[in-house]
């Protein structure tokens, strides 16, 4: 049996091969507070980093893909793929070298692999 990361992997291959600029290399940065240090009194923070592949959906607007999200105008639509770890939101969503702060996170075919984010 394929399996949903296989599918969307081929599918990225195959926008790549035709547009060229479509598929962009992304880093997933997550963030988490980590161990209290006494001495400091500060907590530690552990970030975690993956990397992957992102195109920008415009073909269809936010509230298709998010009914309940209230988009803003620098809301932008974006589908990944390649990740090791699951997008939450709050993380940063490096594409292009531009930061990008993840809104809202759905899990397309519930598999955990391929995500459709709402990026800021």
């Amino acid at each position: 049996m394929v399996s949903v990361a296989s599918l969307a992997s081929r599918a990225f291959d195959r926008l790549n091969a035709g547009l060229t600029d479509a598929v962009k290399a992304c880093t997933l940065t997550h963030t988490t507070q980590g161990a209290y240090d006494p001495v400091t009194g500060t907590y530690t923070t552990v970030t975690t980093t993956t990397t992957g592949r992102a195109i920008f959906d415009v073909s269809r607007p936010i509230a298709d893909a998010f009914p309940a999200y209230v988009a803003g105008p620098a809301d932008k639509l974006a589908i990944l793929e390649g990740l090791d770890f699951a997008p939450v939101e709050t993380d940063t969503l490096t594409i292009a070298s531009v930061d990008h702060t993840i809104k809202a996170v759905a899990d397309i075919a519930g598999a955990g692999s391929t995500f459709s984010v709402v990026i800021a």
